[in-house]
């Protein structure tokens, strides 16, 4: 059953004029373009231009997401220096904030300020 129905379709495949013309065709014949005036590639040719706007599709795609994720990893890259860059400075900040470090900064610049006895109160209404 098998051996038959596929000796059915090559039969109707060497039966078929337009693939014979396409078997004929040699090398010459694509390179000098005369392939194109075959009945059975402009019978295709409809087929041919869809599946070349989706291959120009795909590749448009591919290389616009390539882009997208260097751009990705560069912008990444540049958040953690500045994460970086962020945890030095709150340490710095955090280095002078300390009293003892403010008092030292006073005594550096020479300035007449004296360290309040009573502790800080809410104002309430």
């Amino acid at each position: 059953m098998i051996k038959t129905s596929r000796n059915k379709v090559k039969d109707i495949i060497n039966e078929n004029e337009d693939l014979k013309e396409i078997k004929k065709s040699s090398f010459k014949d694509i390179l000098t373009g005369d392939i194109l005036n075959r009945k059975f590639i402009q019978k295709q040719f409809p087929l041919l231009v869809l599946s070349l706007c989706f291959i120009f599709t795909y590749m448009d795609n591919r290389m616009s997401c390539e882009q997208q994720v260097l751009t990705i990893d560069k912008l990444n890259k540049e958040l953690a220096n500045e994460k970086y860059i962020c945890m030095v400075t709150e340490a710095e900040l955090l280095e002078n904030s300390r009293i003892e470090q403010v008092k030292e900064i006073i005594k550096k610049h020479e300035l007449n300020l004296e360290e309040e006895s009573l502790p800080p109160y809410k104002v309430t209404e």
